[in-house]
């Protein structure tokens, strides 16, 4: 593992701050989580910013909305669960069953 690779993996929670609506706030995310959603805003050509909106939207819909941090890393799982099922069922398998064993 790179000496990078090994300090991102390693790293407590980095807090950015974001605007949403107009309004900065504070988000704190492990380097894992800040290199995979600026690279899902890259690929879905937007700005960090309005991506985070998006899913903040999303958020604040629901009945008990969790918080911003938790929603965004809630998201990226989806997003790699929906990609490893398009690739094949070898890939990625739905064991949620099984967590509570």
């Amino acid at each position: 593992m790179s000496a990078r690779r090994s300090a991102a993996a390693g790293s407590g929670p980095v807090k950015r701050s974001v605007m949403i609506a107009g309004h900065a706030t504070s988000i704190s995310l492990e380097p894992i989580f800040w290199t995979a959603l600026a690279a899902a805003a890259a690929e879905e050509a937007l700005p960090l910013n309005a991506l985070v909106a998006r899913i903040d939207a999303a958020r604040v819909t629901e009945a008990q909305p969790p918080n911003l941090a938790s929603a965004i890393r809630v998201w990226l799982f989806r997003r790699l669960q929906q990609g490893c099922r398009q690739k094949g069922p070898a890939n990625f398998t739905d064991d949620s069953e099984n967590l509570s064993q």
